[in-house]
């Protein structure tokens, strides 16, 4: 039951380095992501930790040997891709299928040529920002002139009058057929004093008229003391109505489906009512984002330590804030655009539970802690909580509770990436999944007691693959080390356990399944089976 691999080319990667180089790869778009896992020149699987461009990798530093220009493959089992191995041979199915007779392949623009795993003799790829094609010819992708068909221009004259109907002809016209003057309708007067063409002239110009239905009631109102111009179309000509208020600030008391261009940046926008989040002007074309946000135009980190103050600015060590809390709702606020945010917590307790929040924007996430002197100390809540907050990455740092979850994950658009991260004692779980929700670990500690480590439960999924696990202090775990309930599914494969644990190792019910790839039923940490290791269709494979 593998996973799809990407393996075109060869790797090279020197001793201790960070950075892998790959020669006739495509290592991009679905190919590689962060996430995935690296074998080279036959060694253990590492983790991906960034894909730089289509030929350069970033892992963890290399602990093997150099290799150069060395077979690979890539294990795609990033947790975004999948959430069961079954799914995953679908997936795997399907890329197999669109490499052969599939589509026009779409070369996107930061690429030179089609990826040369894709396509069979006499398929096609095509680049739109370029008009490249290629033609996929003894086993190459060959550019070439494009493939020859398609219907003809039309050379009928468009109708200007009439009622609008769908056409029948199988011609079309192109970006040269002329329109004539529009001679049929009567031409609209306004009167504007030279200071109301002044204010306005930069602002109103086609961009504007082209967002009104067709229509011959348009009025322009202005309002000299609010500093705006409204544009209203009422109808007329088969078209409906339109109100467009053009000002360099938002308009007073705006209603639900309002629209305003904003006059210095050229962005419009449209009010929008929702009771999460409330109710605010939203970007809809232009410039982007959204009204009463910062939109970052760079990667950012806050800056987090027990000295700080959350009346502070967060971004510079010297005016840290106080709490991880308040760093995270700042995050929250601001339109993050494309660009990452990283959350530095400095060493030192941390009292009260944290809860991750979902963000605007396209980057990653990162709560990034000094290591185990770093401590979240969720008391009587989770350590850390997060519900349908998208992708959130935690590095570095150490989770306890005393009655409740170290970390407690719900919802099905919730991915939490745990990397390095230290769980002591808590009073529930050390992880808990639900919902749908998927947490992924790798290279982690344990350290502390807990009725549980691992439980996942309705439709929760936790995936702990090629890692190591470092256990010290034999901690115990009454309930479970693993208590999957209700269709779950547990992904352990080739994980090294490093220290001892005491409690049953595992129970799987409900429908659930805990994916080992084969291991013995002594595979996971503990000193005893469980008294229904598995039950109601819960399997341990």
């Amino acid at each position: 039951m593998g996973l799809p691999t990407y393996q075109t080319g060869k790797a090279s990667v020197a001793a201790g380095a960070v950075d892998v180089f790959g020669t006739d790869v495509m290592w991009s778009s679905i190919n590689v992501k962060q996430g995935d896992f690296i074998s080279i020149g036959g060694s253990d699987a590492v983790l991906i930790t960034e894909v730089t461009n289509d030929a350069q990798l970033k892992i963890a530093p290399w602990q093997g040997a150099a290799q150069t220009n060395a077979l690979y493959v890539i294990y795609q089992n990033y947790v975004g891709r999948v959430v069961g191995v079954a799914a995953a041979e679908d997936v795997g199915d399907m890329l197999e299928r669109l490499k052969g007779w599939g589509p026009i392949f779409n070369v996107p623009p930061d690429e030179t040529e089609p990826d040369p795993s894709y396509g069979v003799d006499g398929q096609w790829a095509y680049q739109m920002t370029t008009g490249t094609w290629w033609l996929k010819t003894g086993g190459e992708w060959v550019e070439s002139d494009p493939p020859v068909g398609g219907a003809n221009p039309s050379d009928g004259l468009p109708l200007m009058d009439g009622v609008a109907a769908p056409g029948t002809s199988d011609a079309y016209s192109r970006d040269d057929h002329i329109h004539p003057t529009d001679t049929s309708r009567a031409p609209v007067v306004h009167t504007h004093t030279a200071g109301q063409v002044t204010d306005f002239a930069e602002a109103v110009d086609d961009r504007v008229a082209a967002l009104l239905l067709p229509g011959t009631n348009i009025t322009l109102s202005y309002n000299d003391a609010a500093g705006s111009l409204t544009i209203n179309s009422a109808g007329g000509g088969g078209g409906g109505g339109a109100s467009v208020t053009v000002s360099d600030t938002p308009p007073a008391s705006p209603t639900a489906g309002n629209l305003w261009w904003e006059s210095d940046t050229g962005i419009l926008y449209i009010y929008y009512t929702d009771p999460t989040p409330n109710s605010q002007w939203v970007a809809v074309s232009g410039g982007g984002g959204t009204v009463g946000r910062e939109r970052l135009t760079a990667n950012r980190t806050y800056y987090v330590a027990t000295t700080g103050l959350d009346s502070n600015d967060g971004l510079a060590v010297g005016t840290p804030f106080l709490t991880v809390q308040k760093a995270i709702d700042t995050v929250a606020a601001l339109d993050c655009a494309t660009y990452n945010v990283t959350i530095s917590v400095g060493a030192g307790s941390f009292a009260a539970g944290i809860v991750l929040k979902p963000y605007l924007g396209s980057g990653t996430m990162t709560l990034a802690g000094a290591g185990s002197t770093t401590i979240i100390n969720g008391g009587a809540d989770a350590g850390i909580s997060a519900a349908n907050c998208g992708v959130w990455n935690i590095n570095s740092l150490k989770i306890i509770s005393t009655s409740y979850h170290g970390l407690f994950v719900a919802g099905a658009i919730a991915n939490i990436v745990v990397v390095g991260v230290e769980f002591g004692a808590c009073g529930a779980a050390h992880i808990r999944s639900t919902l749908g929700a998927n947490v992924r670990l790798s290279l982690y500690s344990i350290s502390g007691n807990a009725p549980f480590h691992w439980s996942p439960d309705n439709k929760g999924n936790i995936t702990c693959v090629s890692t190591t696990v470092t256990i010290t202090g034999t901690p115990a775990f009454a309930g479970a080390f693993c208590s999957a309930i209700g269709l779950c599914y547990v992904w352990a494969e080739a994980i090294t356990f490093s220290g001892a644990a005491t409690g049953p190792r595992y129970t799987v019910t409900q429908g659930s399944i805990l994916y080992t790839a084969g291991a013995a039923t002594t595979y996971l940490p503990g000193n005893a089976a469980h008294a229904t290791p598995t039950a109601t269709g819960g399997q341990y494979i």
